[in-house]
């Protein structure tokens, strides 16, 4: 069973992933009533074994997560997978991810977000191409601290940039379930305005 759809004045939880072959990141974020967010807790899961052995790994954590903490967004990365070298292991991962939203009926109303790289980063850090330098989680801990949608009192600094991936997706699906989905209107910049443009994208799950 789906947890029932919020309401537009009610709160919801949401679970995004940052998924990896090595090191898979899953945020549970609480939005309240008044829709501000509050990370209740994230996970970097580094599966054992190889082949298909890991992959399976993987592939039941996912259900795991989805199954214990019943959100009511799940969000998952979208990868240009002609740019990524483990592009056939990262397709399978997306693949594993999608049948559990179908499985778990997220794809009704809205409610499974498959966000690209470059869209998230824009909202979130300003530009689609921001890069995993040295100076990178001080870009994510920044627009964490400045961030109106996020409760960051009492958040430490994030270290690892698979949880800050995770927690970016996490915001950035929010914030695009509402505009799209619930026709919210939020105060965004003209960058994060520019970035959501092509949300409809972010909720293509085919045809029949």
């Amino acid at each position: 069973m789906t947890p029932s759809l919020p309401t537009i004045t009610g709160g919801m939880n949401i679970l995004a992933f940052d998924q990896s072959c090595t090191a898979a990141a899953a945020v549970f974020i609480e939005s309240d009533c008044e829709f501000n967010l509050h990370v209740m807790s994230s996970e970097v899961h580094r599966p054992k074994g190889s082949g298909i052995h890991r992959m399976m790994d993987l592939r039941y954590w996912f259900d795991n997560q989805v199954s214990r903490i019943s959100p009511h967004l799940l969000i998952r990365e979208l990868h240009n997978q002609r740019t990524w070298g483990a592009a056939n292991q990262l397709h399978a991962l997306a693949g594993f991810i999608d049948a559990t939203a179908w499985e778990y009926e997220y794809i009704k109303n809205n409610r499974y977000l498959m966000i690209p790289v470059t869209t998230w980063k824009k909202f979130c850090l300003g530009k689609g191409n921001t890069a995993k330098d040295t100076a990178y989680m001080m870009k994510i801990n920044k627009f964490f601290r400045s961030c109106e949608w996020l409760d960051a009192n009492g958040m430490d600094p994030v270290e690892d940039d698979n949880i800050g991936d995770a927690i970016c997706l996490a915001i950035t699906g929010f914030i695009a379930y509402r505009c799209h989905t619930l026709k919210h209107e939020v105060d965004l910049t003209k960058i994060q305005t520019d970035a959501l443009k092509k949300s409809d994208s972010m909720f293509d799950y085919g045809s029949l």
